[in-house]
């Protein structure tokens, strides 16, 4: 997660994956409580959300009830196949 401020003095948190909500092995309980409390407290507080494809924007909106009108989902590299 990455968090900056635009021209008008919002907050704009870019993010690339939930990886520690879907994979338990990972982490602790206690890292991942952490990250997700890291995680809810900026969501709240951005004026605008980048995601880095579909599926990380429909968990924010899932797991932290973020409105749909903030995000804008922005591809952080190309997919090579």
């Amino acid at each position: 997660m990455k968090k900056y401020r635009d021209e008008t003095g919002g907050w704009v948190v870019v993010i690339d994956d939930f990886a520690f909500l879907r994979e338990r092995k990972g982490c602790s309980w206690l890292r991942r409580h952490y990250l997700s409390v890291r995680h809810r407290k900026w969501l709240r507080k951005a004026s605008r959300i980048v995601a880095s494809d579909s599926r990380v924007a429909e968990d924010a909106v899932k797991y932290y009830f973020v409105p749909k009108s903030k995000i804008e989902i922005r591809p952080s590299r190309p997919a090579h196949f």
